[in-house]
């Protein structure tokens, strides 16, 4: 078989693979679905998830023997070695170039930069605003709230509170995609407009500025503390995190968390894993 023979198998077998994952997964949700809103009042007993999961048995099989073709066939059929390209982000691009630019020239672009801005800070005050929505839906007393024993058990308006926090997290996953979709946007219409400059510059014969190394946040600290590339501070840091882990150990001791600590194990192993 050609080398795009096996490609175009491989794809096409990624692809059936990925439409049999997403239906077993659909498969999966529905049957405990089934399970939650049966007229059982306890519904998750073995005989129970036995006979919802049972239904579905043939395609979770069919999934797994995918998945064990999907890890076989590249070893049957193995990818040609093809020499790794280098990868530049577009924003290190942009800042790589905006340093070839001569000082104050950028000035140009403070309407793209408040856009930037307004636009993240939307984005943050929608989150925010949904993040409150939902808690607010959470603790409603309309609903059987969190914190009651029988939260798990009664399906009364799940189908309602379910809906309406999925409406606001779709509000938060759609305002963040339009922040993202608007940055990038911005980064290519400036690195456009700072290669024209700096084709403009070109024909005026002015020189570009020799480009800088884009700083990470840990050297920026390290140039303006430089206390913080002492071996000393280091040690003397790992030390002093050491004595609070011990400190905390000890006063647990003192107070009676290790004892808390072991009943619960205790009562885990011998209730709900059934050991001992």
């Amino acid at each position: 078989m050609t080398g795009q023979g096996i490609r175009k198998l491989k794809l096409a077998y990624g692809i059936a693979l990925s439409a049999l994952t997403a239906l077993v997964g659909g498969l999966f949700v529905l049957q405990v679905w089934a399970i939650f809103f049966s007229a059982d009042r306890s519904p998750f007993t073995y005989a129970i998830i036995g006979e919802k999961f049972l239904q579905i048995l043939a395609p979770v099989c069919l999934w797994v023997l995918g998945v064990i073709g999907g890890a076989v066939i590249p070893k049957l059929y193995p990818d040609e070695p093809q020499p790794l390209k280098g990868y530049v982000s577009p924003r290190t691009t942009l800042y790589r170039l905006k340093a070839r630019l001569p000082l104050g020239s950028m000035s140009a672009l403070k309407r793209e930069k408040w856009l930037k801005a307004i636009v993240w800070s939307a984005a943050g005050i929608a989150c925010v605003g949904a993040l409150t929505a939902m808690f607010a839906i959470l603790f409603d007393p309309a609903y059987e709230p969190l914190t009651s024993a029988e939260f798990m058990l009664s399906h009364d308006c799940i189908a309602d509170r379910l809906v309406r926090i999925c409406i606001f997290v779709a509000e938060c996953v759609l305002t963040c995609l339009i922040a993202v979709f608007t940055d990038d946007y911005i980064v290519k219409y400036e690195t456009k407009w700072v290669k024209e400059q700096l084709a403009e510059n070109a024909k005026q014969r002015i020189k570009p500025q020799k480009a800088e190394k884009e700083k990470t946040l840990w050297e920026s600290l390290l140039e303006d503390y430089p206390v913080l590339k002492s071996k000393w501070w280091k040690q003397g840091l790992q030390i002093g995190l050491c004595g609070v882990g011990v400190a905390l150990v000890i006063v647990g001791i003192f107070n009676g968390g290790m004892g808390d600590v072991f009943e619960k194990a205790r009562n885990i192993c011998t209730q709900c894993i059934g050991l001992g």
